[in-house]
């Protein structure tokens, strides 16, 4: 297998394009009907103003909008800390300087990443994903910053997938002027010589196509610096020029994690493309529209409805200005007048209303709109996750897949890559030697990863609160259940700091000093009245055996 070849790459992308043209006729429905600003089909990208857009009704396109704020707000929002890096090594994270300097490095991540273009293109990679299944984007170097993030738009690019279903292939193809390639220092040396013409006799709005292919780079050399010791590698090159070699193409790289930030909403095993709601709701959005169009046109008619008029008054003046008059006689038109050609019925209208209200209410469901509304619209700063999943629990339960997707493919891919190249890039303070390649975890603790646990806390609550009920019959049911454990389990469920709560050991060593300590004053006061009683005992007819003694000696004592 050749890597370095435009023919070979053409090919491939042909290949995935057949696979991708299944659903690209549901894509530009999607796009007419639910979001008119995205998806890229046509032969030219500056034929998108042109494209046709079918909205009369806008409620789809207001639960795509409300979905993309709800996820940004719910799963990632800049607002407050939505991840955790922690160690893999729970012993670690309990060593107060080691986790001084992990929680420094989450922070300066946090900085980079709300000073970068990132939130506003995850916030659109979730609404691609809700409307067309899939979203695409890629975390590369910037210009001037560390780290820069892409979107890719539906139908610009292709994927393929490994043997376990996760992306590792795309291949995108985009459209740039002359002049921005001109202006791009790493392009310009390598550009076509129809390219350098172009600019030099001004055509600097001429459009070139760039074809970009990023894979497994199967022919992995270890220990090289260049891209042959990557695990993947990157390819630019014009479509248009054949040339093969690597001095033909714009960009030959390599990257030491996969670069891609993908969501699939709902992928069935073995597929490469998902499904999400806009697929699910088209149907009830291409209706909504016609029914729209309907409705406007009955009250047109019922507002300016067609006449009839008598034969006499043809070619004659008819005033339909309010308050004008139209002057005919009667007589000669025999009682004839001036009047609808039709009635629309009331009960028409009032009956395709309610049929609109509840295609609507339709696809708000499908979008999830009444939840993620509320996490857009909240007026705190963080609502909470156990609001959420009271308000929620059902739709929380389908949205459990997409969560995890999201953060397994999106978020923890993006976060994994930014803290590698703010490493590489010297920007996080010098780790202590001893934690030198300690592996990291990422936590997620934003509002909609923790109703996801909040559900698990509230089947704890009612487990607890049956148990009580029944140890007051069965005691020995008392001793079937973990306290401490089961509070460890509760805490981490509703999101309370793990600084909060004591570790079990110090629990335990704590409960037996309080045990300790309120036994002693039992034991004192029982010391005194074994003295009192003594007394009393002691104080009898000593021609006989006390009967201080004689319990004294049932209990064996000398």
């Amino acid at each position: 297998m050749d890597l370095l070849s435009k023919k070979r790459i053409l090919a491939r992308k042909s290949e995935l394009e057949t696979v991708r043209s299944n659903h690209l006729r549901d894509w530009q429905k999607i796009t007419q009907v639910i979001r008119p600003s995205r998806g890229l089909y046509l032969s030219s990208s500056s034929e998108l103003s042109k494209r046709p857009t079918s909205v009369i009704n806008s409620t789809p396109a207001v639960a795509s909008r409300t979905l993309q704020a709800g996820m940004i707000s719910g799963a990632s929002s800049p607002a407050y800390a939505w991840f955790k890096f922690e160690f893999q090594d729970p012993e670690r994270n309990k060593h107060l300087p080691s986790k001084a300097v992990i929680e420094e490095r989450q922070i300066i991540c946090m900085e980079y990443l709300a000073s970068s273009n990132f939130y506003q293109v995850v916030q659109t990679l979730y609404g691609d994903a809700a409307d067309f299944g899939n979203g695409a984007g890629l975390i590369v170097k910037g210009l001037r910053d560390p780290f820069s993030a892409k979107i890719y738009s539906p139908g610009e690019y292709v994927i393929d997938v490994d043997e376990n279903g996760d992306i590792n292939t795309f291949i995108s193809e985009r459209e740039f002027t002359v002049l921005q390639l001109m202006q791009n220092e790493d392009f310009r040396p390598r550009l076509s010589d129809r390219v350098k013409q172009a600019y030099s006799n001004g055509n600097y709005g001429e459009k070139v196509a760039i074809v970009q292919s990023i894979e497994p780079n199967v022919e992995l050399q270890d220990g090289k610096a260049t891209w042959h010791g990557k695990p993947y590698v990157k390819l630019i090159f014009e479509k248009d020029n054949s040339n093969e070699g690597e001095n033909n193409f714009l960009d030959v790289s390599g990257y030491d994690e996969w670069p891609g930030i993908d969501l699939r909403w709902d992928v069935a095993s073995g597929n490469i493309w998902a499904q999400g709601p806009g697929l699910l709701a088209l149907g009830d959005a291409l209706a909504l529209q016609t029914m729209e169009f309907r409705d406007a046109q009955i009250v047109e008619k019922a507002a300016v409805p067609s006449l009839q008029a008598p034969i006499s008054l043809k070619n004659k003046n008819i005033s339909q200005a309010p308050g004008g008059i139209t002057y005919y006689d009667p007589y000669s038109s025999n009682g004839a007048k001036i009047e609808p050609l039709y009635t629309i019925s009331p009960g028409i209208l009032s009956a395709l209303d309610a049929k609109i209200a509840r295609t609507e209410a339709r696809i708000n469901e499908v979008y999830y709109k009444d939840l993620f509304l509320m996490l857009a619209t909240t007026d705190r700063r963080e609502i909470t996750a156990r609001e959420v999943e009271e308000k929620h629990q059902e739709k929380l339960l389908g949205l459990g897949p997409v969560l995890q997707r999201t953060h397994r493919d999106t978020l923890s891919n993006a976060l994994i890559r930014i803290y590698k190249m703010l490493d590489r890039a010297g920007l996080f303070p010098q780790a202590p030697a001893d934690l030198i390649g300690s592996s990291i975890t990422i936590r997620y603790t934003s509002a909609l990863a923790y109703a996801q646990k909040a559900a698990g806390a509230t089947s704890l609550e009612r487990f607890f609160g049956f148990t009580g009920n029944l140890v007051q019959a069965y005691p020995k049911v008392a001793f079937k259940v973990n306290p401490l454990k089961g509070i460890n389990y509760y805490a981490d469920s509703i999101g309370v700091p793990a600084e909060v709560l004591e570790t079990d050991e110090v629990a335990e060593k704590n409960f037996s000093s309080a045990q300790q300590a309120s036994a002693a004053p039992q034991q004192a006061a029982a010391v005194k009245d074994m003295a009192q009683g003594a007394a009393l005992l002691s104080q009898t007819d000593t021609s006989r055996p006390s009967a201080l003694q004689f319990l004294l000696n049932r209990g064996g004592m000398p």
